[in-house]
């Protein structure tokens, strides 16, 4: 049975009083944040967002349930247009003309807010303004210049904007992904310009290289079919033009062969202590031998090979980066040097690791988290001192993870920022190419709103061309400054945030986030200003060639944004082809029209 309640007009009075109360705090909070602003679009955004933080700190759980019982606006539908929602809320129940609104000119009217929407996201991705699903954004990579028919298939596919991230590669490898992609818009006959837009490669600090070690040689033979393996052993002055045979040995101590037969014997215990022989089967010259093994066998650079009264050792093996190892309760010390090359735990000594901005490392505390490889690894600082800090394993817990040169690391306690600005001296000697070539551009690692202002300077006095500026939030310091990083970004002419995910999990913690991008959605939703969603969107996909079933529905979330960032991967192309079906799907008007197939009738 239908619910006949009938509410009292006393109920109905008070929540009427109470959104009064709530409108005038507003305005209070308004008059002192945002007082000095002109009444222009821009800062009517300003205004806006400053409304929606008044409104989400007044707001509560009972109110918004009176508020939905009384059919007014929902907190979602409101935050575009936070007083002009809750004005007209007031004029409903209590039937007056006005509300309380005594001066509406800076007060954001929803055409106004779904124009300065529309219109923002115009001028920073492309596109038309009454496009309602995201653009699409691709990471290209150097890998695409060998296969360039990619860049017909990415545009023909529903690529908007082509990012280039440059922290990796250089000038000529940017300058020639650009190229392919011009080539390629002008086969097809694109209707609209791909954007380019370029992240400069910011402060992101990374684990140093690794010492090298030389790693066994293994040659197997297969004994169930009786097979033997070929190879050539060489006296080190040797050089071979080329090896068509299946291993090559190097004798240090070796002058030349010409005391050695065919058919000789050379024996010597392998490195698992293992009799074996290699038997020469051809003598190519003096200096080089072709050899036969019969039996599996393990070489390194202490095997000595037996000939006669003769004893040579090996040399050159490859060369491998250190394997450190890290488990649960491990220590890893991490030196403050850009130099240090990490090695494994040996002894007394824990493993240890140099960093690619020392600087980072100032003012970390005792008890400090630190992530590494998008937090495959992670730990707390049990020690300081002058020269490292020394860090105890949470995780992983048991079987291990591997340390990598070049993988990130992120100190979210340790007011990074400090020390280590947003815009480096490698990001500025970029600038002017960036300016040139690309349509906007991506400051990573922003913290506060001065890193844009500093950036904005820099773009000032490279006259010539309008870009547009993308905030990368992806700290948690740049979370707790958005609202200012979002008023400093209303002035620029195109601009936009995205939510770099990858390392905003790490620093916020994976459980809080869905939390934060919402977060963010709303308060650039408050804002009118574009979003990016960013990181290991399709990331299965686009590598494996077949979507997880999580990765549907994170699309789907993604929708709400403004574009969606794909990075890149062997099926990169049919990606973006999933993501046009998945918004073909998602529009209104198809959904409605296909839902009378879905369901059963009533």
């Amino acid at each position: 049975m239908a619910d006949q309640r009938v509410y009292p007009a006393g109920q109905r009075e008070n929540l009427k009083n109470h959104l009064i109360q709530l409108y005038r705090g507003i305005e209070g909070d308004i008059a002192k944040n945002c007082s000095d602003y002109e009444i222009t679009l821009s800062q009517k955004s300003k205004i806006n967002v400053c409304a929606f933080r008044s409104f989400q700190k007044k707001m509560d759980a009972e109110l918004e349930n009176k508020m939905i019982e009384e059919g007014l606006s929902t907190t979602h539908n409101l935050i575009p247009h936070v007083l002009y929602s809750l004005n007209k809320m007031i004029v409903n129940l209590s039937g007056e003309a006005y509300g309380v609104e005594t001066n509406p000119a800076p007060y954001v009217h929803p055409a106004d807010a779904n124009r300065s929407k529309a219109q923002r996201r115009l001028g920073l991705f492309g596109g038309t303004e009454s496009e309602n699903s995201p653009s699409i954004m691709v990471t290209l990579d150097r890998s695409m210049l060998a296969k360039p028919d990619i860049f017909s298939k990415l545009l023909t596919g529903g690529m908007n904007i082509a990012r280039i991230n440059c922290a990796h590669d250089d000038v000529h490898v940017w300058t020639a992904l650009i190229e392919q992609l011009k080539m390629a818009e002008e086969n097809i006959g694109c209707k609209d310009t791909c954007k380019i837009y370029m992240d400069l490669a910011g402060p992101k600090i990374r684990i140093g290289e690794l010492a090298k070690e030389k790693t066994d040689l293994t040659i197997t033979v297969d004994r169930a079919n009786e097979n033997s393996q070929y190879g050539y052993l060489v006296c080190k002055s040797h050089t071979l033009s080329h090896n068509d045979l299946s291993f090559l040995l190097t004798a240090a101590n070796c002058e030349d062969f010409t005391y050695i037969d065919e058919n000789t014997s050379i024996r010597f215990k392998d490195t698992r202590g293992k009799n074996r022989i290699l038997t020469v089967v051809h003598i190519v010259n003096s200096s080089c031998l072709m050899v036969k093994l019969n039996k599996t066998a393990s070489f390194n650079e202490h095997t000595k090979l037996i000939c006669n009264k003769e004893q040579w050792t090996l040399t050159n093996f490859e060369e491998v980066p250190a394997a450190i190892v890290l488990k649960r309760d491990d220590v890893l010390r991490i030196y403050k040097s850009d130099r240090y090359l990490g090695m494994p735990a040996r002894g007394n000594l824990p493993a240890s690791i140099g960093i690619s901005l020392p600087k980072a490392l100032y003012n970390v505390r005792l008890g400090d988290n630190i992530y590494m490889d998008d937090g495959k690894i992670s730990g707390k600082v049990i020690r300081i001192e002058k020269d490292f800090i020394e860090t105890k394993i949470l995780t992983p817990l048991s079987e291990g993870a591997k340390v990598k040169a070049g993988k990130g690391m992120n100190l979210p306690d340790s007011f990074v920022y400090l020390n280590v600005p947003a815009l480096t001296e490698s990001d500025i000697t970029t600038l002017a190419f960036i300016h040139e070539k690309a349509d906007i551009i991506g400051l990573s690692f922003v913290h506060r709103p001065q890193d844009l202002k500093k950036l904005a300077d820099y773009l000032e006095s490279l006259t010539g061309r309008s870009i547009g500026i993308v905030a990368k939030i992806e700290t948690k310091e740049s979370i707790r400054h958005l609202t200012n990083i979002i008023f400093e970004g209303l002035d620029f002419k195109h601009f936009g945030i995205m939510i770099a995910r990858g390392d905003l999990a790490v620093e916020l913690g994976y459980s809080k986030l869905a939390r934060a991008q919402q977060d963010i959605l709303d308060l650039c939703r408050a804002a009118h200003l574009p979003v990016i969603w960013a990181t290991g969107v399709l990331e299965k996909m686009t590598k494996k060639g077949i979507p997880a079933r999580t990765e549907l529905t994170d699309v789907f979330a993604g929708a709400k944004a403004d574009c969606i960032m794909l990075n890149k991967g062997q099926y990169i192309a049919d990606s973006v082809i999933f993501i046009k079906k998945i918004m073909a799907i998602k529009n209104e008007d198809i959904v409605r029209r296909n839902s009378r197939d879905l369901f059963l009738p009533l």
